[in-house]
């Protein structure tokens, strides 16, 4: 595995804590924090959002014994019951979920056995006698993206149990080898990370020519069609390389890809259905590299950069032409340092994981709003602009 493609991710009660009152030169977000919480250990991923708020990823379980996948109710912490449980192993990691509930990801089938991509029916926890979506031939399989048909991308190793190629699967069924494997862009490999609603997949592939076959590019396939090497190559920001994470329903493409010196990662977005252009997709950074993670309808963009010093790895929202660091739109004393954001839904709530009371957790971002106040018992507040609640007062509600 080269430097550039081990660096794609991998593998008390709810506190919403009050929006700064000062507001910013130029109008920004702010955010209220929830606290995702854990299954009792030190460290839990928020991974994705749906538009009901639900959220799934993974978290150690007391003891730091094995990950367990979990989906939340709406906009609240995780409970013992959001467990998703396993496909018979130890452990499993949820990585997408979609507007019904479905959530799709990757689980142990035995204690000893490789990961296997599931996916569960809405609001349930995984059935193992039918979550199981199988592989392409070979021993283990991954899912990381679901739309709101079923469709579920991924990777999976083929026969040959030592070459990876992505996966898109049928609504609602398992992975056919013959028909799901989708290729790749010429050489070896592929991996799917996020899927549309049209069937449109996006992630990365090996391509062929010169004397390096192995070099990755990231890829857009049409509509439910495998890639095509002469139409779905991305391109990258002048480097040799790229990944695409995620893709909206407009074929908005996001990921990373290095840049002309070849040795640094910036986030990029490109224009529907269109390969990147680096004199308008580079998204910039915070510092230093950036990845760009996952967008929305409004093409709002989510991931992380490292600062200047490079040892610091800060969440970023990308809205309006701008890299915002999230830790900028919350409260400075709220405690958070928030440091991977993996997913935003069209209303513009975000997750992550960042670090609170010294434990590496999930967190759930929501914009703002008049409702969110008043529902959560402030009044004597005004707004600017994009919801920036300002002069709060607790009424004790």
């Amino acid at each position: 595995m080269t430097r550039f493609s081990a660096l794609h991710r991998v593998g008390p009660l709810t506190a919403l804590l009050l929006v700064s009152i000062i507001p910013p030169l130029h109008a920004q977000i702010r955010y209220f924090i929830t606290d995702l919480g854990t299954f009792g250990g030190t460290v839990g991923f928020g991974y994705a959002v749906n538009a009901q708020g639900q959220v799934t990823g993974s978290s150690l379980t007391s003891g730091n014994n094995g990950y367990l996948a979990f989906r939340t109710a709406p906009n609240l912490p995780i409970k013992a019951a959001d467990s998703l449980g396993t496909l018979g192993g130890v452990q499993s990691y949820g990585q997408s979920i979609n507007d019904l509930g479905q959530v799709a990801g990757a689980a142990a089938i035995t204690d000893s056995a490789p990961l296997h991509a599931f996916r569960t029916e809405p609001d349930v926890p995984i059935n193992p006698a039918v979550d199981d979506l199988g592989t392409l031939g070979g021993t283990e399989s991954g899912a990381w993206g679901i739309n709101s048909l079923g469709q579920v991308v991924g990777y999976s190793l083929t026969s040959d149990d030592t070459i990876l190629h992505a996966f898109r699967t049928a609504p609602n069924r398992p992975i056919n080898p013959t028909t799901d494997d989708l290729g790749t862009l010429g050489g070896t490999d592929s991996a799917a990370f996020g899927i549309n609603n049209l069937g449109q997949v996006v992630g990365y592939a090996s391509t062929s020519g010169g004397t390096n076959l192995h070099l990755l590019h990231g890829f857009r396939t049409a509509p439910n069609r495998p890639i095509n090497p002469a139409t779905d190559d991305l391109g990258t920001l002048g480097g040799t390389e790229s990944s695409a994470t995620a893709i909206n329903d407009v074929g908005q493409v996001v990921g990373y890809a290095l840049t002309s010196d070849d040795t640094t990662l910036h986030a990029f977005r490109t224009a529907p259905n269109l390969p990147i252009n680096p004199a308008t997709d580079d998204l910039g950074t915070l510092g230093a590299e950036s990845y760009g993670i996952a967008i929305n309808e409004s093409g709002q963009v989510v991931g992380f950069s490292y600062t200047s010093d490079r040892k610091v790895v800060h969440a970023f929202l990308f809205s309006r032409g701008l890299m915002n660091d999230l830790n900028n739109l919350v409260p400075p004393d709220s405690g958070w340092d928030l440091q991977q954001a993996f997913g935003i839904n069209d209303a513009g709530q975000i997750v992550g994981i960042g670090t609170h009371s010294g434990v590496d957790g999930p967190f759930l971002l929501t914009p703002a709003s008049d409702n969110l106040c008043k529902n959560s018992g402030w009044e004597n507040f005004g707004f600017k602009n994009e919801g920036q609640c300002i002069q709060f007062v607790k009424t004790g509600k």
